[in-house]
């Protein structure tokens, strides 16, 4: 490749009668060179080139792109796995961005939940309202949303969005500041608990699980979601066997490896206090 680049080079300045552009040709950088090289050839040579020398230059910034994604992801996990906490309240932004909801659809987590038209449904870790919106339209004028976070910022963020002109028709949503460990509702009082990219960030989580099984009905669901480029992500069987350990009957996992639903239902009070083998 070298010898070529040489050979049109020399070629190029002879024809130009410039000894000096010589030495300036020869010793130009690799890509200098090969642009050099690629003005030198016929139109349709230099087409190809071109496209192939931009294909290259595309890769290459994936490849940083991802590179550095990589390791975004891996400082992420390490902090993650030393210090717990929640989620910082100015990355609700992104968590409700149109970014965000293309790579996790609302649509897909209703429907992989389970949450139907009637439902009274608690979120979990609402955040700034990301999915909140859209499964108070989906359990209807007759269900009710209870939108839950620890952190009052993420709540702010939420109501001013459900003060844009766009969500005046939902008026079924109620937000509550309070931890997974202290759910604010009666025994047996919700139909539906649904966490997305939440359950792998609280550091207590049986007793979570626990709390939230008080407060479902008998039969009621609880929908455990998560997604890959989340730096708290859990495999689904860790997710399964932790609802199973704190009395639920699996339902089902629904998505893929990426993007995934675990769906269970809260088992018996008696079947589970006997130990009933799922």
């Amino acid at each position: 490749m070298t010898q070529l680049y040489s050979t049109e080079i020399l070629r190029q300045a002879q024809d130009d009668g410039n000894p000096r552009r010589i030495w300036t040709l020869i010793h130009k950088p690799f890509w200098a060179r090969e642009h050099i090289f690629l003005t030198s050839t016929a139109p349709s040579d230099r087409l190809a080139k071109t496209i192939r020398v931009r294909i290259m230059g595309v890769l290459r910034v994936l490849g940083w792109a991802l590179l550095g994604f990589a390791f975004y992801q891996v400082v992420l996990r390490v902090v993650r796995r030393f210090w717990n906490f929640p989620v910082p309240a100015f990355i609700g932004r992104f968590l409700n961005s149109r970014y965000r909801r293309m790579m996790q659809p609302p649509s897909q987590v209703i429907e992989r939940s389970g949450i139907v038209p009637g439902m009274t449904v608690l979120e979990v870790g609402c955040g700034s309202g990301a999915f909140t919106v859209d499964v108070a339209r989906a359990v209807g004028s007759t269900g009710q949303v209870h939108a839950l976070d620890v952190q009052a910022d993420m709540l702010e963020q939420l109501k001013l969005k459900l003060a844009r002109p766009e969500n005046n028709d939902i008026t079924n949503i109620e937000t509550h500041q309070a931890d997974a460990y202290g759910l604010p509702f009666e025994d047996e009082s919700l139909d539906l608990i649904y966490m997305v990219t939440v359950l792998s960030e609280i550091p207590d989580q049986a007793r979570a699980l626990a709390e939230c099984r008080r407060a479902l009905k008998p039969g009621g669901i609880l929908a455990v979601s998560e997604w890959l480029f989340d730096p708290d992500y859990s495999l689904s069987r860790a997710v399964v066997q932790r609802g199973i350990e704190a009395g639920y009957a699996l339902q089902g996992i629904h998505g893929n490896f990426g993007h995934y639903t675990v769906r269970f239902t809260k088992l018996d009070k008696a079947l589970y206090e006997d130990g009933f083998d799922l």
